[in-house]
């Protein structure tokens, strides 16, 4: 089980947050901070400008906040019939439903 969302991202102290979570108010989800391997000159490091790092780290923190419209929009989806008459048996993610099933049976097992 995953924490309920919405999610939210706070690009000031880089943290997500789920607002809805609990009675106590927001709850911290994840940080997407982490410099080290971004902007780092060591073995692995890429050596990114702050400032670049900061748009990939922000652009991956609105990606993980999307995703729960995104899981949504799969459940809704995996309901619909396969549209290829069961081809799924044959050719797994066959038609957009079948790969939403997948995806689902992927993200919440």
């Amino acid at each position: 089980m995953h924490t309920p969302g919405p999610w939210t991202y706070d690009p000031r102290s880089g943290w997500i947050n789920a607002d809805q979570c609990c009675a106590r108010g927001p709850m911290h989800v994840a940080d997407i901070r982490g410099w080290g391997h971004l902007t780092g000159g060591g073995h692995g490091a890429h050596g990114m400008a702050r400032e670049d790092a900061a748009k990939i780290q922000d652009a991956n923190a609105k990606l993980i906040c999307g995703v729960h419209g995104l899981l949504e929009a799969a459940k809704e989806l995996a309901n619909e019939t396969c549209r290829t008459f069961g081809a799924e048996d044959i050719e797994p993610g066959c038609c957009a439903p079948c790969r939403a099933r997948r995806a689902v049976a992927a993200a919440t097992s």
